[in-house]
């Protein structure tokens, strides 16, 4: 098993582990960037592996993620 395997299972995992928990304090805590984290999220939902979360935990507290990025709707 490569090293680029690894560290995608490990993130893999622990989004299994806390889909609550924000992309950014899963990349903190496994040292790897928070696109890569949201990039393996989208991937386990579109597989239907992890849940869809409306509201992540991050340093600040709880964050409502429905929101965020370009899909966003109202203000």
């Amino acid at each position: 098993m490569t090293a680029s395997k690894s560290v995608r299972g490990a993130v893999e995992d622990a989004l299994r582990s806390i889909p609550g928990l924000a992309d950014n304090e899963i990349a903190r805590l496994l040292g790897v960037s928070g696109h890569f984290v949201g990039a393996c999220r989208k991937l386990l939902e579109a597989r239907g592996e992890i849940e869809s979360v409306d509201c992540r935990l991050g340093r600040r507290g709880c964050v409502d993620v429905r929101r965020i990025g370009p899909g966003r709707r109202g203000t």
